[in-house]
């Protein structure tokens, strides 16, 4: 079933985007400044605090519009995870790619694949191992200037497993501004 939503959304953003080639206006080369207004930065961060454990999240992406409502984009992601009653802490890591489509004004939906190394607590030893995710969602963008908005957005993480990943449900929420 998970593959069967997967392909469909690909499938469906693909066709959205290959429906936007006539669309495009621009025939020569772009110059530095049309790409640059192209380009857009989400700064990415988290923290909470849960049940002794507190975690310092860093994920920022950078994104550039292919066609006028499709985005592709990538970036790093580093968390800190420390549980203050034992004292232990651990580090995870990885990378993730995305594409966007608008299907209005402003909603957009989007799919990401993500690779995060992080620790695996087994019984013994602890190893570390990459863990997968392929999150597929939508979300709304507010627009608050030229090039800067505001995004809230829900996504369904595909490849969730309870025993690997690095949250307690399949369902992940983001909250931010785009510049």
């Amino acid at each position: 079933m998970k593959v069967l939503i997967s392909f469909t959304l690909i499938v469906f953003i693909c066709l959205s985007a290959w429906s936007q080639v006539n669309e495009m206006e621009e025939k020569e080369p772009l110059s530095w400044d049309q790409v640059r207004a192209k380009l857009f930065f989400q700064p990415g961060g988290s923290f909470f605090f849960t049940q002794g454990t507190g975690v310092l999240g860093v994920s920022p992406s950078v994104g550039y519009r292919i066609l006028p409502k499709t985005s592709v984009g990538l970036g790093p992601s580093f968390l800190y995870v420390r549980n203050f009653p034992t004292g232990f802490s651990y580090y995870e890591w990885g990378g993730s790619a995305f594409v966007r489509q608008r299907v209005a004004q402003r909603l957009f939906v989007q799919a990401e694949y993500e690779q995060i190394n992080r620790q695996i607590f087994t019984i013994t030893p602890v190893e570390r191992q990459w863990v997968p995710g392929f999150l597929v969602g939508g979300g709304l963008f507010q627009q608050t200037g030229p090039r800067s908005g505001f995004m809230a957005s829900v996504f369904y993480n595909l490849l969730w497993d309870p025993n690997r990943s690095n949250t307690n449900s399949p369902l992940i929420t983001r909250i931010g501004f785009v510049f």
